[in-house]
């Protein structure tokens, strides 16, 4: 359980990092939506930029609009409830860990295509499977 525990950690602490790093380059962005992290209000989601700062295709707006509308319509309402995992789905900006052809569907409820016979797994089985490591 420890292993698994600072394995998580540290995937948080690189996310952070890096989202630090391109938050600098995107402060003036404002996000447009709100994400419900928990079931009492909506949280201002401004890191959710953060990982958007390359524009492939669509805006950065874009990009974070859909992280956020994937993480409230395919992962929340499923029942993904830890505020990490949640808050991590919102940060990872998964359109850089997909070939150019299929960025534009990078946040849509299904794998794709990798590379050498590999997929990236659908964005709720990832959000499901993080969340059963650090249960």
């Amino acid at each position: 359980m420890l292993i698994k525990v600072a394995l998580i950690s540290n995937l948080f602490v690189s996310l952070e990092l890096h989202c630090q790093l391109c938050f600098q380059k995107c402060k003036d962005i404002k996000p447009k939506k709100k994400i419900d992290l928990s079931d009492e209000a909506p949280v201002d989601l401004s890191l959710a930029l953060s990982a958007s700062c390359v524009s492939q295709n669509q805006s950065s707006m874009d990009y974070a609009n859909e992280r956020l509308d994937m993480v409230n319509y395919q992962i929340k309402a499923r029942g993904i409830k830890d505020k990490r995992v949640l808050e991590a789905m919102v940060k990872v900006p998964r359109h850089l860990f997909v070939p150019e052809p299929y960025t534009n569907n990078a946040y849509e409820d299904t794998p794709l295509p990798i590379g050498l016979d590999q997929t990236i797994s659908q964005p709720y089985i990832v959000a499901f499977m993080t969340e059963a490591l650090i249960a």
